[in-house]
């Protein structure tokens, strides 16, 4: 982030000069150099870049490519998170591969104009679809060829190009189970109170980050993640005993399945999200019935979406929709999501 041109974006979205003038301040006169066994080298004048770990830092950043949007043009999309871009679009022709190439080389330009690089090593490219006649096509960034990669990870949660939650979720039980391992070589002599928040602290978030999205419906896949939680289970209760149950070792931990607080969590943002508590356009994806059946629960029924396949049937919308139009109407009517979690 070159210093004199975010001082000029920061003018152009109208921050009044004492506060320009005071960040230019704060951002000049800085000097870094490198220190090796004991040597460090002549100071050197930094020019670009924001201070790493300070408070103002990541905002500044966000205000230097918040217009990185207006280059590029319907249908595709771009979501940032941090110095993370995922630039994405439906393609059902030529023409519309062509429109994400286009983006592409108007993206690279803004980089360079601004004085901003593309990794474009770290950069690649994914078909999502179940279709095995993908039409082929090369995207480039910079004159660099990207890569085509069968998988990636966003924001910690890996995507397949069939949209399975197999690799993810192998991911997330393998990582899991080493931080167990870490745990009871740590805590071996520790109360059963102690290791009980340390699995929920270190362990269970794991398991659960992002579970919105991705919980599975498969039995396979429901039981390697159970399976973490049941090993932890003997670890807090120093009990490795093979014919004693662990299902009472849960129990009496208070530790309910997985699936079942998956379930819940799933229900608490659809909760939200009815309720516009959630920057997510509720019109686009649900609708009411007209009229109202005498077979419902409840008066806040949604209209269930008519899937095709497994992966839409038991991804987020279609899910949560026969999960809420269950639920009894003392539940759904909550004044609000904590009421609705304790019904």
């Amino acid at each position: 982030v070159p210093h004199d041109k975010l001082i000029l974006k920061l003018r152009e979205i109208g921050i009044c000069e004492t506060l320009v003038t005071w960040i230019k301040e704060y951002l000049g006169d800085r000097t870094q150099t490198v220190r090796l066994n004991g040597s460090s080298s002549s100071p050197l004048q930094v020019f670009s870049g924001v201070p790493q770990g300070s408070v103002l830092g990541p905002l500044l950043f966000l205000i230097y490519i918040n217009d990185i949007f207006t280059v590029v043009e319907q249908p595709v999309r771009v979501k940032l998170f941090a110095d993370d871009c995922l630039i994405y679009s439906t393609v059902t022709s030529a023409h519309d591969q062509f429109i994400i190439s286009h983006c592409l080389e108007k993206f690279s330009q803004w980089c360079n104009s601004w004085g901003m690089k593309v990794n474009y090593k770290k950069s690649t490219y994914t078909h999502m679809t179940k279709k095995t006649n993908v039409m082929p096509y090369h995207y480039c960034i910079d004159g660099n060829l990207l890569v085509q990669a069968n998988q990636f990870k966003y924001l910690g949660v890996t995507l397949t190009q069939n949209l399975a939650w197999h690799t993810h979720i192998k991911n997330v039980c393998s990582k899991a189970n080493q931080r167990l391992g870490f745990l009871r070589q740590k805590l071996h002599q520790a109360t059963r109170d102690i290791k009980l928040v340390a699995y929920k602290t270190f362990i269970r978030p794991l398991l659960e980050y992002a579970s919105v999205v991705w919980s599975p419906h498969q039995d396979n896949l429901k039981t390697k993640l159970e399976k973490v939680q049941r090993r932890a289970a003997r670890f807090i209760c120093t009990n490795y005993r093979r014919l004693d149950s662990v299902t009472k070792m849960l129990d009496s931990c208070e530790l309910e399945p997985l699936e079942a607080r998956r379930q819940k969590n799933r229900l608490k943002v659809f909760f939200r999200i009815l309720h516009g508590q959630l920057k997510i356009n509720k019109d686009e994806y649900l609708k009411l019935p007209g009229k109202r059946s005498g077979r419902v629960n409840h008066n806040c029924v949604v209209l269930p979406y008519f899937a095709h396949s497994d992966v839409f049937r038991h991804s987020f919308f279609p899910a949560v929709i026969e999960l809420w139009n269950a639920l009894p109407g003392s539940v759904v009517n909550a004044s609000d999501v904590c009421q609705f979690e304790k019904l």
